[in-house]
């Protein structure tokens, strides 16, 4: 059985965000250069300077990471709602740094269907020539 690891990387360079679940920070690119520090639960890690952005319970959080790699303060909710219940489908937002946006996907109640006809062609020829 395999588990999902999401990865970020922060903009300067220093830090590696990963997880699937708990997310841990460490510094990059010397990866075995300590231990991953547990920072928060959640997945889908993403940064702003030293703002680290996550999903937790339905919600989309962040939380402050200083210079060592410590986190400064409590995380704060940022958006709540029907956007971040994904089924495995990859991130479920995406965050501009320049525009300081997120695009965030919305969840539907009602499941994708695909709908596969077999020999359609034949059928549509019958009612042509009026079988």
């Amino acid at each position: 059985m395999t588990s999902r690891v999401d990865a970020a990387g922060e903009a300067d360079g220093r830090w590696l965000a990963s997880g699937g679940g708990e997310i841990y920070i460490r510094p990059y690119p010397d990866l075995a250069s300590r231990d991953p520090q547990k920072i928060v639960e959640g997945t889908y890690p993403a940064w702003n300077r030293s703002e680290l952005f996550h999903v937790h319970d339905g919600a989309l959080w962040s939380v402050e990471v200083d210079d060592g790699g410590g986190v400064t303060g409590d995380p704060k909710k940022i958006i709540e709602g029907p956007y971040f219940d994904n089924p495995g489908y990859g991130a479920p937002y995406d965050y501009d740094p320049v525009t300081d946006r997120f695009l965030v996907v919305k969840s539907s109640s009602v499941a994708p269907m695909l709908v596969v006809v077999q020999g359609l062609d034949e059928e549509l020829k019958k009612k042509s020539n009026g079988d």
